[in-house]
């Protein structure tokens, strides 16, 4: 580890470029150029001038910089999404907020933005403790994890961040190297996995009305949500954005049509299938998803292989799996029916593919749940996850796709040159560590500088992902238990 903290010194001190500018916001309002009018009339929105080439998501998720984000709330606004929290820890409704982000310097303010708690079972509550309201001072503040809406309350496509109509900021609660989540999306793109969605570093501070200074939360994760506008920008992929694209929360194994689905109601409900996009969709999405379930489950072994490859792009659906797989992500699809979307895309006149799309990976790279997998690292890769899940065990019991999915294996965890070899992987990973290590002292006190460990809920406590020459460093295990499997 020594060599791996001289490393890490050396890099601190040398970070150049977009980096060097980057400083910790200052615990002060927004500049007057900046201040935000109190109700701005959604018959006249802003009209912002947007330099050529800097807009969407090219200019928003930008891998060199580490954009600052400040959300201003008024006190009774934060106070119902504290209460709304206690009736729903999910998350559901939004409130309004006013949206600052400043990326080196140059400011986008949008005002009456939505803000809600999202996908927070295994995060905290945004502040103190159940059932109490703000506190303008000594304040407990949690990291809780919050999807933002430019669009929620006016409707008007220059009344977004420069045409990105919305984002997910995700915490590192548990991950204490702020690195797992960032270098698997990184890991599905470089292998061509082109359904990921954008993930990049921000900071965000929070200003609750009457604070004498925004609370700086730390460093988060700003992911692009997997909804309409992701669809509309991969349209030259899919082809059609006019398909049905399912959230999967909990135990969707795709092994019954008596399944239980719905849409976002923003009431708290939350269906195990549930439905991105209007309510109006409902009954055709359902009635194409238990089409495909029946077929997956009743078609013959004999006619399974050019079925599934009808609908699915299979070597593709094996290779995003083979990621899934080697990054250790095991409360996913296929082992939990959770953590994924599936998106039914039109093809001709009756047609279909449907396409599995990753998500959430916090879980992965040595984070276990022992209740779910004991080790990840070790875990045979053609059982990897429940049974029950039709799709991925029908899959593997053909021969023919476990090969295509061996191959992905082993190309991505070689032991001598792979996307995965642990030395490759070791060096991405202190990258990642380093571009955030001066911006990880935070004001919920949680998580205030990198550490080289699992989380702290993580049942195995073992890996550890920048030592190469450790017995517990998880690439190295992976590529060995892979490779063993693949005999």
């Amino acid at each position: 580890m020594r060599r791996n903290l001289l490393i890490l010194m050396f890099f601190i001190l040398t970070i150049g470029g977009c980096r060097e500018k980057l400083e910790q916001p200052e615990p002060a309002l927004p500049p007057a150029e900046e201040q935000i009018p109190e109700d701005p009339s959604p018959a006249d929105p802003p009209q912002p001038q947007w330099p050529e080439g800097q807009t969407g998501q090219q200019y928003v998720w930008d891998d060199d910089c580490i954009p600052q984000i400040r959300i201003y709330v008024k006190l009774n606004e934060w106070n119902d999404l504290l209460a709304d929290y206690d009736r729903h820890t999910n998350g559901s409704r939004y409130f309004r907020c006013d949206f600052v982000f400043d990326k080196d310097g140059v400011i986008d303010s949008i005002p009456d933005t939505g803000i809600r708690v999202r996908d927070n079972m295994d995060g905290m509550r945004p502040e103190g403790s159940s059932d109490g309201k703000h506190k303008s001072h000594g304040t407990q503040w949690g990291l809780s994890n919050y999807e933002v809406n430019f669009l929620k309350y006016v409707q008007n496509d220059l009344h977004t961040l420069r045409y990105v109509k919305g984002l997910f900021l995700k915490s590192c609660l548990n991950d204490p190297t702020y690195s797992r989540e960032r270098f698997c999306y990184d890991t599905f793109r470089q292998y061509g996995i082109w359904t990921v969605s954008n993930n990049t570093y921000c900071r965000v501070s929070i200003k609750v009305e009457g604070d004498a200074a925004p609370a700086y939360l730390g460093v988060y994760q700003m992911i692009e949500p997997v909804n309409k506008n992701y669809l509309l920008a991969r349209a030259s992929k899919f082809e059609h954005t006019q398909g049905y694209l399912w959230k999967l929360y909990k135990n969707c194994y795709l092994n019954t049509t008596n399944f239980s689905s719905g849409t976002d109601s923003e009431d708290g409900t939350i269906y195990p299938y549930t439905l991105i996009g209007g309510q109006e969709s409902l009954t055709k999405a359902s009635s194409l998803l238990g089409t495909f379930i029946h077929e997956l489950k009743n078609i013959p072994n004999s006619q399974f292989p050019a079925w599934i490859r009808q609908v699915c792009d299979v070597d593709f659906l094996l290779k995003t799996y083979a990621v899934n797989v080697a990054l250790g992500m095991y409360d996913d699809f296929w082992n939990t029916g959770r953590n994924s979307y599936l998106y039914f895309c039109p093809t001709g006149q009756n047609g279909y593919k449907v396409w599995l799309i990753p998500h959430d990976y916090e879980m992965s790279l040595g984070n276990a749940d022992a209740s779910i997998m004991t080790d990840p690292g070790t875990q045979n890769p053609y059982s990897w996850g429940d049974p029950s899940n039709i799709l991925m065990t029908r899959l593997m019991a053909f021969e023919e796709f476990r090969t295509i999915y061996t191959g992905y294996l082993l190309e991505l965890c070689n032991m001598d040159s792979s996307i995965l070899h642990y030395d490759i992987s070791s060096r991405r990973i202190l990258d990642l560590m380093y571009q955030v290590s001066p911006f990880t002292d935070n004001d919920t006190g949680i998580n205030t500088a990198v550490t080289d460990r699992p989380g702290q809920y993580s049942s195995n406590q073992k890996y550890v992902l920048t030592d190469i020459n450790s017995r517990d460093n998880f690439f190295i295990t992976k590529s060995l238990s892979i490779a063993a499997a693949a005999q």
